[in-house]
């Protein structure tokens, strides 16, 4: 093997030997790093732990406080203590009610928590937004509420469906049409959560509730304003969800029907009547189900035309619907179960679901 050859080698093991102690040596840095971050974080913890201790501890104090409170009542608080003081608001307030709730909410103001929230806003993104607004609804002002009218058409769905909680919660009906017309313009959200939020507002907002049941870009926003209006449970809604018994697309079909059985208003029969022959098997559902909230013996036989549907669902609800309009329904469906075939087997299961000795 010539010189050369060998020192190339040696040159080779060299440079490899020098790397792998760089990085060791790399390695070493990078743990050390981690450790020394990781007490760091734990400190900070530890920290932050014993002061929610300490703030919990005011509020307790506070809400048992003889007196109305004032400034000269409450410590002082550091700038960097007012991020922790509003996740322990939040936290104590989820608890409390009436008078309690109020004297945390007269703490926070004392603080200067609403102020320092809306300076903070346009820095925070996700939950951390969330639950300023969430607080700022507490405070009932102007520079709150235009912080909410101004995140009610976030691009984050849920910062969108927090600040319209807010509203919610302040009961401001007089910005319900601006809420509208932001739903009008989303294109998707969270059903369920607008409309428990939508719910809140009550009945002085069916009006526009009935507008965006109707013309909202979103599915989901046009089911959770028909979802609203069936728990306002308001006589006034009647004509607007039969209307919508007729829209082009099944799922409003199905929960203006689920809707109408929540009003509970028997001038909604016939047209619940029309609907157990529609072509989706979700909209049979739900006209058979509210049939069955409205417990009118009138419908029983259009019910006993549901227990051969071809849908399970919709056989086990007419049954259902028998069973709680009278007690001729039940004795029908005790003659039915006698029958072979789906219409017997249908009334011989859910008779025996109820536990009906005589099933």
């Amino acid at each position: 093997m010539s010189a050369l050859a060998f020192v190339s080698e040696d040159w080779f093991l060299s440079g490899l030997w020098t790397t792998s102690w760089i990085l060791a040596f790399a390695a070493g840095v990078i743990l050390t790093m981690l450790i020394i971050s990781r007490i760091i974080s734990d400190r900070k913890d530890h920290r932050d732990k014993l002061t929610k201790e300490k703030m919990a501890h005011y509020f307790h104090v506070a809400i048992n406080f003889p007196t109305d409170l004032t400034t000269i009542d409450l410590p002082k608080l550091k700038a960097e203590e007012l991020p922790l003081i509003c996740t322990v608001a939040l936290d104590i307030l989820r608890a409390l009610r009436g008078n309690d709730s109020d004297r945390v909410i007269t703490m926070l103001k004392i603080w200067g928590v609403c102020p320092f929230l809306i300076e903070s806003l346009p820095k925070l993104r996700g939950g951390k937004k969330i639950k300023a607004l969430t607080l700022l609804s507490l405070f009932n002002n102007q520079e709150s509420l235009n912080a909410l009218l101004h995140h009610i058409e976030d691009k984050d769905i849920y910062v969108q469906l927090a600040a319209m909680r807010g509203l919610a919660q302040l009961g401001d009906l007089q910005h319900i049409n601006s809420i509208l017309v932001s739903l009008t313009k989303t294109d998707r959200t969270n059903m369920p959560l607008l409309a428990d939020i939508l719910r809140r507002f009550g009945e002085p907002a069916l009006s526009a509730l009935h507008l965006l049941a109707a013309v909202a870009t979103a599915i989901e926003v046009r089911v959770a304003a028909l979802k609203a209006i069936g728990n306002i449970r308001s006589p006034i809604s009647l004509g607007p969800l039969l209307y919508l018994l007729k829209d082009n697309l099944a799922i409003i079909r199905a929960q203006a029907a689920a809707s109408l059985g929540q009003l509970g208003d028997i001038r909604a029969i016939d047209d619940l009547i029309i609907c157990l022959s529609d072509i989706d098997a979700a909209v049979r559902i739900n006209a058979t189900q509210s049939l069955g909230q409205l417990g009118n013996y009138h419908t029983l036989p259009h019910l006993i035309n549901g227990l051969s549907d071809p849908d399970w669902w919709v056989r086990y609800r007419s049954a259902e619907a028998m069973y709680n309009s009278s007690e001729g329904g039940i004795s029908l469906l005790l003659t039915l179960g006698g029958q072979e075939g789906v219409v017997g087997q249908t009334c011989k299961q859910y008779l025996a679901e109820k536990g009906d000795i005589n099933a």
